[in-house]
């Protein structure tokens, strides 16, 4: 899997947008980021999947299917999903990732420069990111069908009503209570 810093283009960011300035391992384990590949029956992953979740102390209950359809939507859901995608994003509670079907990009903000470190993520692949992380989520060029993400979240309660995710609304969202303690916890604030 590669990483590289996404660069600063805002035109088209399905595409790869790549500055060739890769992103390093060590990067990710200051950003407490970790990622993983699972192979196998879609059985197997699902057991694999799980594994990973129970191994980092995630729950039964907490897991969101993500599902665009994109040869299904109307063009003012296509526009109101690609505003969505195109703002950043603060995780509430840890959660790990899982593409079940076609490819994404994955765009974490790195505190330290603002740039986004950008991860192609498909079939098979699945992303751990804590809370306090500003991501993106970007359809890959390629996926014009169908993309299905499997989302579970560390949290005791059940997702039923509570946010795990805030979009930013245009917002800052690097005074938010969850950001600024994964901060502190990284050693950037």
């Amino acid at each position: 899997m590669r990483a590289y810093y996404r660069d600063l283009s805002a035109t088209d960011l399905t595409l790869p947008h790549d500055t060739g300035r890769t992103v390093l391992e060590e990067r990710f384990r200051v950003l407490k980021l970790k990622f993983w590949t699972v192979k196998g029956t879609d059985v197997e992953c699902e057991k694999q999947f799980r594994a990973i979740g129970e191994d980092l102390g995630f729950v039964d209950g907490t897991r969101k299917e993500v599902v665009s359809d994109f040869a299904k939507l109307d063009p003012k859901s296509a526009e109101e999903q690609a505003k969505f995608f195109a703002q950043d994003v603060l995780v509430l509670n840890d959660v790990i990732s899982f593409i079940k079907e076609g490819k994404c990009y994955y765009d974490f903000k790195d505190p330290e420069t603002n740039d986004y470190i950008r991860i192609l993520m498909r079939p098979g692949r699945a992303c751990f990111a804590p809370e306090g992380t500003i991501v993106q989520r970007y359809p890959y060029a390629e996926t014009k069908d169908r993309l299905c993400i499997y989302d579970v979240y560390k949290t005791a309660e059940p997702l039923v009503g509570q946010a795990s995710l805030v979009p930013s609304h245009g917002q800052d969202l690097r005074s938010d209570p969850v950001r600024v303690t994964y901060l502190k916890d990284i050693g950037v604030a």
